[in-house]
């Protein structure tokens, strides 16, 4: 994992008390890959959520989050696509800590699940995409 990545999750994991899994490095490549690849065309197959998170508070962030078809309790993939490096959670450690694992301007963030039915793409712009395959 990216020391820049893990140096941002673990203080995050050790206040909440919460477990997460490092996503291998070989698997962080090939979810990187596909997900490039169904994101690029996600906008012609795929329903789509989308708000801009610039102007709203964290609380209607994570009510927007909150809101999705996502099984809270569902494990997710959390790829930092820039790093290379991914964290296996609870879709819900997530919706409860975006702020402190994703930070604006600088990250852009691909969540999935195992079977890959969906993407949540949390760009460097503010802009939070759900992806329904």
């Amino acid at each position: 994992m990216n020391a820049f990545i893990k140096n941002r999750v673990e203080p995050v994991f050790r206040h909440i008390g919460g477990t997460y899994e490092i996503v291998p490095n070989e698997i962080v490549r090939f979810l990187s890959d596909k997900l490039k690849d169904d994101l690029t065309l996600a906008p012609r197959k795929a329903q789509t959520k989308t708000m801009n998170g610039a102007d709203l508070s964290p609380q209607e962030i994570r009510n927007f989050l909150g809101g999705l078809p996502i099984d809270q309790n569902l494990v997710a993939k959390l790829i930092w696509p820039s790093y290379q490096s991914g964290i296996s959670l609870p879709f819900y450690l997530f919706v409860e800590n975006y702020d402190e694992l994703w930070y604006p301007a600088s990250d852009d963030l691909w969540i999935t699940d195992q079977n890959m039915n969906w993407v949540l793409e949390v760009d460097h712009e503010e802009n939070f995409t759900f992806f329904q395959f």
